[in-house]
């Protein structure tokens, strides 16, 4: 993996994303949603349509998060 800065601001934006508090969705170790949205940001694309693809996912994944976390 090569340290470019599009990773080193993938890299912050998944630090600070935070598990979410309800326990009756997620388990005390991990949010699923938090999760997914982790892994797709440190997700290092191949090729340029695959980052288009990365970044759609993103998008739709940071919906569901926020909907997760502020419910």
């Amino acid at each position: 993996m090569r340290v470019t800065s599009i990773t080193t601001i993938r890299w912050l934006k998944m630090m600070k994303i935070k598990n979410c508090v309800q326990d009756s969705i997620c388990n005390r170790n991990k949010c699923p949603c938090a999760d997914k949205l982790r892994r797709l940001l440190i997700t290092n694309p191949v090729t340029s349509q695959h980052e288009v693809t990365i970044n759609n996912a993103i998008k739709k994944e940071t919906e569901k998060y926020e909907k997760c976390f502020h419910s």
